[in-house]
């Protein structure tokens, strides 16, 4: 068992020269090693920084458990100058600074997270298991290491592999069953995650119309909308991208300026949106637009299903530092959408916008076997060359490692909860900076590892490449909110701390 425990509240007090207040918390966390138990805390707490100027002092004790390893960290707020507020005796310098821990109280409610696997879950891991070995053989394994939505020369196996996925009923897992899902719950989505990337399967590329449409649709769409949608997203018939970000718009998602005007029975579209992934590939557009000139901001926005194949719609790839070509410029010049091709309510198409970022946001708990994948690559490739002598080298990977543990128990902490009241809580918000961080870390041991090599070898479409790592990770802490938007959202909204 990992538990996380609430304790019961300490009096509060206030930040000197500050009306912000605070408290002590204890939080527990699954040991990486016995070796990195200092460690493994300041990580964890590490996603909290540079919201406020407060700082922490952290004092770990075991706590033996039979079944698992637990340690609780005992954490005491210090004052701007580095005195304690409270009367902890040990205070780790190297941490105790631009670390934010106002409301952290709020967010770490009680949560025990059984990482024992049932035995139908046992049963479900096997069937994947034993599916892939059968059935990611050739021509399909031409896709190892390659494939995904970066990869043009593979983009047709790609698409094949995808409706093979579906014929088979493994897209769509976490769907009801009425809509032709299999209702598989969090912890089964995890597993085959796991299982997909053992296999060596390639990257998704039908993620925005299965992962973030569909459950959008089917919570908050019309009957009529899914019926006319949601069969083509399963059956991989009907390819979708996300018309989110502008260019005076892209973080900032309430600026958007595309507009629509309801003419007779269509809505007529005008605009440009930027960054959007597989826009060249794609049959149809989720799109925010303006539909009330007179509003700003959240409000006047609605949420329009757009037709891609028009001559009113232009697409421009755009070529990254890569040299991949996966996203694009979508220019709008009176692009047409019939008017009942609407999610949610006229002018309420923010609410709808943010629940689809919710369910963006809750796929990337099921990451966590890929980054694992990387990571274990990138080990081996450290091995290969004898760079686990390099001290520096050593420490940095083992850093690395104890991270990506904490984010495993983060994500079983948050799936636990998403099974017992299905939302996933502040720790999906959390979720998003951490792991964009950690990641492009990764990628840079990994160049550092193997030096020029790396650095001029592999190649865009060999998405396993060190060097297409680097690349691909710049813009991780860009896409899905950057860090800075996170940053804002963890300390306004999960924190309740003052706004800029």
């Amino acid at each position: 068992m990992l538990v996380l425990e609430r304790p019961a509240l300490p009096p509060k007090f206030r930040w000197p020269g500050d009306a912000r207040q605070s408290s002590v918390v204890q939080i527990g966390l699954e040991l990486a090693a016995p070796g990195y138990r200092h460690r493994a805390a300041r990580i964890y707490l590490s996603i909290l920084r540079s919201l406020s100027h407060a700082s922490i002092a952290v004092i770990t004790q075991p706590i033996p458990y039979p079944e698992s390893k637990i340690i609780r960290i005992r954490i005491a707020l210090l004052s701007r100058d580095g005195s304690l507020l409270r009367g902890n005796r040990i205070q780790d310098s190297h941490i105790a600074k631009n670390t934010a821990l106002a409301g952290l109280y709020g967010i770490l409610d009680t949560v025990t997270v059984d990482l024992r696997a049932s035995p139908e879950e046992e049963a479900f891991r096997l069937e994947a298991r034993e599916w892939f070995g059968d059935n990611f053989v050739d021509p399909f394994d031409a896709l190892r290491g390659r494939g995904g939505q970066a990869d043009e020369e593979l983009w047709d196996l790609s698409v094949a592999w995808e409706r093979h996925l579906a014929s088979h009923g493994w897209l769509g897992l976490g769907w009801p069953t009425e809509f032709g899902g299999k209702g598989a719950g969090p912890m089964q989505q995890v597993i085959f995650q796991e299982e997909y990337a053992r296999s060596g399967a390639p990257p998704r590329i039908t993620h925005l119309g299965e992962m973030m449409l569909g459950p959008t649709l089917i919570h908050l769409g019309s009957t009529e909308l899914q019926q006319r949608f949601l069969p083509g997203i399963l059956a991989v018939d009907d390819l979708w991208c996300q018309g989110y970000s502008e260019p005076d718009a892209g973080s900032d998602l309430a600026g958007v300026r595309t507009k629509a005007e309801l003419v007779g029975d269509e809505w007529v579209i005008t605009g440009q949106k930027t960054w959007t992934s597989l826009a060249h590939h794609a049959d149809f557009c989720f799109v925010l637009c303006r539909t009330d000139p007179n509003t700003h901001r959240h409000g006047g926005i609605s949420y329009l299903l757009v037709p891609m194949n028009q001559a009113e719609i232009t697409v421009r790839s755009i070529r990254q530092i890569s040299g991949a070509t996966e996203f694009n410029d979508v220019f709008f010049d009176g692009a047409r959408a019939p008017a009942d091709w609407i999610v949610g309510p006229v002018n309420g198409g923010w609410g709808i916008a943010m629940a689809t970022l919710g369910f963006e946001r809750s796929r990337r708990l099921a990451s966590f076997p890929g980054m694992h994948a990387e990571f274990q690559r990138v080990l081996k490739t450290a091995q290969t060359r004898n760079k686990v002598v390099d001290p520096v080298i050593r420490d940095r990977l083992a850093q690395s490692y104890v991270e990506l543990m904490v984010m495993r128990a983060t994500n079983l902490r948050t799936i636990s909860a998403m099974s017992s009241n299905g939302s996933p809580g502040a720790a999906a918000s959390i979720g998003k900076l951490f792991w964009s961080l950690w990641h492009q870390e990764l990628t840079e041991i990994a160049l550092d590892i193997e030096g020029m090599s790396g650095i001029a070898g592999g190649g865009v479409t060999n998405h396993s490449s060190n060097q297409a790592m680097f690349l691909h990770a710049r813009a991780e802490t860009i896409y899905a909110g950057s860090s800075e938007i996170q940053r804002n959202i963890l300390g306004e909204r999960v924190l309740g701390l003052p706004k800029d």
